[in-house]
């Protein structure tokens, strides 16, 4: 008996069965008769017997053929089953996606971006993982990521949804204390806060172009923007950090800028996702809205910065 026969073929046989005609088979099912006939023919032949009796009086199954069926019909019932219930986990707005991020990112934009996608999408589950070390995306299975910077993911597709520049920001009460820098070259003579991984400062003046590097000695180090916020907040010190940690919407209290003339290159957040054309529709729809989210308050921000 040959063994390479097609499931699609055994589907046939079995949908076949419950009609009481070929004629009727063909037109229920949307295949032609020669077809339907014809793919019947060589299941029996791989097989090595007759599934049905067919003449211009009789049409139905041989012994073996309801053997067969008895055998093969729940196995044909639960294949449609899976497909059905992959079909709705793929193509529904329901289930789970699974997203990377940094720490930083859901107390800022991304909390303001996925609570806004919620609202319209109640029935998508977010796991969100933050975290300032980057997963392995593909190990721990998840649908898409955020990440600062180039996107280390070859194989995975990178879209660009934030920007904002690295500037200088320390509490109002340290610098009445230890005095307002006028230049870079005086970060020297301050007390330092270093988020990591920026270790080395590089300042870009916004009018002439100038450009001065600062390798700080830091007070303080640590691997988190807010906790190196919340150490300027206390006077610590000045630090380097993404300016929507600070300013306009989520202006702090008594924290500055410090050389706003002076910023540090831009931050890119990239969106990371697997696949451009094989995703999920709710992960589809994920990034749909966020790109074009990000490019409405993007306007919005640089409207106000006008």
């Amino acid at each position: 008996m040959d063994q390479g026969y097609s499931l699609d073929d055994l589907r046939l046989f079995v949908l076949t069965a419950r009609h009481s005609s070929l004629t009727q088979a063909s037109k229920e099912l949307d295949v032609p008769m020669a077809t339907l006939s014809r793919r019947l023919k060589r299941l029996e032949t791989q097989l090595g017997c007759r599934l049905f009796e067919r003449n211009a009086h009789l049409f139905g199954l041989t012994s073996a053929g309801q053997m067969y069926l008895e055998q093969c019909g729940p196995l044909v019932a639960d294949l449609s089953q899976a497909s059905e219930r992959l079909d709705r986990h793929y193509h529904s707005l329901c289930g789970v996606l699974r997203i990377a991020a940094p720490t930083n990112s859901a107390q800022n934009w991304l909390g303001r971006c996925t609570g806004a996608f919620m609202q319209m999408y109640p029935k998508i589950r977010l796991d969100l993982h933050l975290s300032n070390h980057n997963a392995d995306l593909a190990e721990d299975r998840f649908d898409l990521a955020f990440r600062a910077g180039e996107p280390m993911q070859a194989d995975w597709v990178a879209r660009p949804v934030w920007r904002s520049r690295l500037r200088l920001c320390a509490a109002s009460r340290y610098l009445r204390q230890a005095g307002v820098p006028a230049h870079p070259a005086e970060l020297v003579r301050h007390r330092l806060i270093v988020s990591n991984p920026i270790r080395r400062w590089s300042l870009t003046h916004r009018s002439s172009g100038e450009v001065a590097g600062v390798l700080p000695e830091p007070a303080i180090t640590v691997d988190d923007n807010l906790v190196a916020l919340e150490f300027a907040r206390h006077g610590q010190g000045i630090a380097l950090l993404p300016d929507y940690n600070f300013t306009g919407d989520v202006a702090i209290d008594g924290v500055e800028s410090v050389l706003p003339d002076w910023e540090g290159p831009p931050r890119v957040i990239n969106m990371l996702y697997r696949d451009r054309d094989l995703i999920p529709t709710r992960l589809r729809t994920f990034v749909d809205f966020v790109l074009q989210w990000s490019a409405r308050e993007d306007s919005v921000g640089s409207q106000a910065r006008a």
